[in-house]
């Protein structure tokens, strides 16, 4: 048998940007990483609930900062991730949570993804994260 290296799969001191994180899965998520000892970077639509979100996690002992980010705006996505990046000088993984969203659809409760999309986060080159494309 050859010789490997164990690999870790902790994420204690790692940096995580989650999408959504404000409810349901993402703050679940958002939950998990932190009491894990990820640094965790609680991003959503509604600046006010992701604060909450960060503050729970920042209570119960973890390292969590909040920003507001709209997942449909590539320049919002920029700015964040590099704010991140710089806040917390890195960024290790990025979860996905939030669904993309159309304001043409908002009356009617829901965010559904268009035709032909899988819906996701880019992360732009030269954003200060390693270049990640998703749902494109």
């Amino acid at each position: 048998m050859a010789d490997f290296k164990q690999l870790s799969r902790s994420v204690k001191g790692l940096t995580v940007l989650i999408t959504g994180a404000a409810s349901g899965m993402g703050r679940a998520t958002a939950r998990v990483f932190a009491a894990e000892g990820a640094n965790v970077a609680v991003t959503d639509y509604v600046a006010e609930d992701a604060g909450k979100v960060a503050r729970e996690i920042a209570v119960g002992g973890g390292s969590a900062e909040a920003w507001r980010l709209d997942v449909a705006n590539p320049d919002d996505i920029a700015a964040v991730v590099g704010d991140v990046a710089s806040h917390f000088e890195g960024l290790d993984i990025v979860e996905h949570g939030a669904p993309a969203f159309h304001p043409e659809y908002a009356y009617m409760g829901y965010s559904p993804i268009p035709s032909g999309k899988s819906g996701g986060v880019s992360i732009p080159k030269g954003s200060g994260a390693p270049s990640i494309s998703v749902g494109e």
